[in-house]
């Protein structure tokens, strides 16, 4: 990756803006030498909306490793790792995040549908962290162990909103930490039981070895910028 870097690709050819400090660093990483930095007063990166982030009301699977840089617990407000909002109303489609000691998926289809689940993450960890839906029912998972599941079945209410890592997109409810391989499966939800967590980068297009690459419509390694304000991505569609 290229410290200090400011502009992110993702494997599928989405651009994003970085907002505040956001940017990468190489001083500590997962995989690849490289995460994104957030600071948890601004930082964020976004990219214009895209029909490829409705989730309507199919099986999703939203996935990344967390590093902490401030342990969040029971005394925490909200973080927000990344979400799919208009404006700081209603006007959203979903939002992951953490909120007094709990890890929770949300979704609106009317009014809010919440699954959560309680776990802390403690500052100087790597933490790999799932929000799925198979069939009808969300899984939250942390490190591999399941910490809830229930049924999800709602339609998610499609919107024009932008998405975002690292806050809400009025810079508000910021992580303080880093991210590192943000893989969005829409189609699959690939975690339903406890698991061993990836031993090694989310693999990129076939041969590589996932067989949803075809499913995936957002991973981003973080392991370097290349510059680019707009391109076509794997599937055609230019950003």
């Amino acid at each position: 990756g290229l410290d200090m870097g400011t502009t992110f690709t993702d494997q599928k050819g989405l651009s994003w803006v970085a907002n505040g400090n956001a940017k990468l660093r190489t001083d500590v990483s997962k995989f690849g030498g490289a995460a994104l930095q957030l600071d948890g007063t601004g930082d964020f990166i976004q990219t214009p909306h895209s029909s490829v982030f409705a989730m309507g009301g199919g099986d999703f699977t939203i996935e990344f490793w967390f590093y902490c840089d401030e342990t969040l617990n029971a005394g925490s407000g909200q973080k927000v790792f990344a979400a799919k909002w208009q404006d700081i109303g209603t006007k959203y489609e979903w939002i992951m995040d953490y909120y007094l000691g709990e890890l929770r998926g949300i979704v609106e289809s009317g009014s809010s549908r919440i699954i959560a689940g309680t776990t802390n993450f403690t500052a100087g960890n790597w933490y790999h962290v799932v929000w799925c839906r198979f069939a009808g029912i969300a899984y939250l998972f942390v490190d591999g162990v399941l910490l809830n599941s229930g049924a999800y079945s709602w339609a998610v209410t499609a919107t024009s909103a932008v998405v975002t890592i690292g806050a809400k997109p009025n810079a508000t409810s910021g992580l303080n930490g880093r991210i590192d391989e943000f893989r969005f499966t829409k189609g699959v939800g690939r975690y339903t039981a406890g698991f061993t967590p990836p031993v090694a980068a989310y693999p990129d297009a076939p041969p590589s070895g996932d067989p949803y690459w075809s499913n995936v419509v957002f991973l981003s390694h973080f392991d370097g910028a290349d510059g680019a304000t707009s391109f076509v991505d794997q599937k055609g569609h230019t950003f």
